[in-house]
């Protein structure tokens, strides 16, 4: 298989369908498949080709000058003549070890993340070569790489533009938009957070290194750098009086701003893990608004090839370590809580996990506190609290059971002897039992009187008891 773009040619093995599409011509021996050959610089895939296909190429490549080919290793690593079957007249210019490439059909997937593989290339060129050194130096610190994401560049010319109309972001015509256009990203790591902004216009951008607040705050999460990475590109935004298109990858962002959208919604920054930042961009939102300015976000999938989104996720790494510009690490405006378990500390704001932490933590420490039957039975081993915790995420049982068992055990049943400790009653007297017997001074009511002592419930605990006994 044969392909050229921009002064390019390349031969593969794979089929034709599978060549990457934005290749202006392709054949596979004499067959074309689109296209029409011309005498462009070719770029060789050695490996690619049959040993018949490598005969027929091998006389073409002998007169031409301007083609470079890529290989795995053949013959002694220092040699710099051929070996056969390389083309006579060609010489390695150098050699890479177990180095990144692309994946394999990224042009089909849009995942531009870099994969290792375990063979070794080799790069052969014409000995009086037309390719510029330049080209040469280029070439070989791309192959020598060790980031494990693959540099993007975006240009105009050949059938190109082509490509990236199939993007997202191209299928949108986002790239004809009548304004500036910004991508943003946030990256987390073991190093900290970053958070980026791109801007198409200008080929630039600025990012920075996020804080989590004092005492850790806010969420600590990924969602913090791309809340301050949408903050970056909006306080940008107020250098011009352009229509901005904001594009991100996080549903988050969209869907907290949408909390702050439309007549009649009165949400809370407090209940927002981000509201430090969140504050900042609602504040820069308003501002464009009251300016008259259009603002339009847009969500689009995060590694999938996206020229935008891409290159914002490379500038959302270098923030990650700049370590000279953090930003948003004050207070936030929510008390942070911390505690130490096996040697770890941990931080976080208040939320559904943390207040069942301090339910569970104030009852342990309460229960050496009192000698009664309720803390026995929760200090009894194997069948307390595991028990009851069985039984309330019991779906088949009703909420009213539920509800009478943890007023019992907290000792907040609602009978006679509780309403008077609560001043809501004037006594704490049976009224079953004054009724029953009312010669008799009653017992007072409580929820073992209820349980055991009151005889006007004789029968019912009878057939309880014997209730009990069928069901073991």
């Amino acid at each position: 298989m044969a392909a050229s773009s921009q002064g390019r040619v390349f031969w593969s093995k794979n089929l034709h369908w599978r060549d990457a599409p934005f290749f202006s011509n392709a054949r596979r021996g004499a067959k074309i498949t689109w296209g029409l050959l011309d005498d462009s610089p070719g770029i060789v895939n050695w490996n690619g080709l049959d040993p018949m296909e490598q005969a027929e190429i091998s006389p073409t490549l002998e007169t031409a000058n301007n083609w470079i080919m890529f290989t795995h290793p053949l013959g002694v690593e220092n040699a710099a003549t051929p070996t056969p079957p390389i083309p006579k007249g060609a010489q390695r210019i150098f050699y890479t070890k177990n180095k990144a490439g692309r994946e394999r059909g990224w042009w089909r997937t849009g995942t531009d993340k870099l994969a290792s593989y375990g063979l070794d290339t080799e790069v052969w060129i014409c000995q009086n070569s037309t390719i510029s050194d330049s080209n040469i130096i280029a070439l070989e610190a791309l192959l020598r790489t060790k980031s494990e994401k693959d540099l993007l560049d975006m240009r105009s010319e050949g059938v190109e533009p082509i490509y990236w109309a199939g993007t997202e972001s191209g299928l949108m015509d986002t790239y004809n938009f009548p304004g500036v256009i910004y991508a943003t990203d946030g990256s987390k790591g073991s190093t900290g957070m970053g958070a980026c902004f791109y801007r198409h216009d200008t080929k630039g951008g600025g990012c920075c290194r996020v804080g989590g607040g004092v005492g850790g705050g806010s969420s600590c999460s990924s969602s913090r750098a791309e809340f301050a990475a949408a903050c970056l590109a909006l306080e940008d935004s107020l250098t011009h009086d352009q229509p901005i298109a904001f594009l991100t990858d996080s549903r988050g962002l969209m869907t907290r701003a949408s909390n702050w959208v439309g007549k009649g919604k009165d949400p809370l920054l407090q209940h927002s893990p981000d509201g430090d930042i969140l504050d900042r961009i609602i504040k820069v939102l308003h501002q464009r608004v009251s300016m008259g300015l259009f603002t339009m976000f847009i969500e689009i999938r995060a590694h999938r090839g996206e020229f935008l989104n891409e290159k914002a996720d490379r500038w959302a790494d270098e923030g990650r370590e700049d370590i000279d510009n953090v930003q948003w690490d004050g207070p936030s405006l929510q008390p942070t809580f911390s505690w130490t378990q096996e040697g770890v500390e941990h931080r976080c704001f208040m939320n559904k996990t943390l207040r069942t932490r301090v339910h569970l933590k104030v009852t342990e420490l309460q229960l050496p506190l009192h000698k009664n039957y309720t803390s026995e039975f929760l200090n009894r081993e194997d069948n307390s609290r595991d028990l009851l915790g069985k039984h309330w995420q019991d779906k088949t049982v009703p909420d009213w059971s539920k509800r009478r068992l943890l007023q019992s055990i907290g000792h907040q049943f609602p009978c006679a002897k509780l309403l008077k400790l609560w001043g809501l009653r004037d006594n704490d007297e049976c009224r079953l039992c004054k009724r029953l017997h009312p010669e008799v001074t009653p017992w007072p009511e409580s929820l073992c009187h209820i349980q055991a002592r009151c005889p006007a419930l004789q029968k019912p605990r009878i057939a309880l008891h014997h209730g009990i006994c069928h069901l073991a």
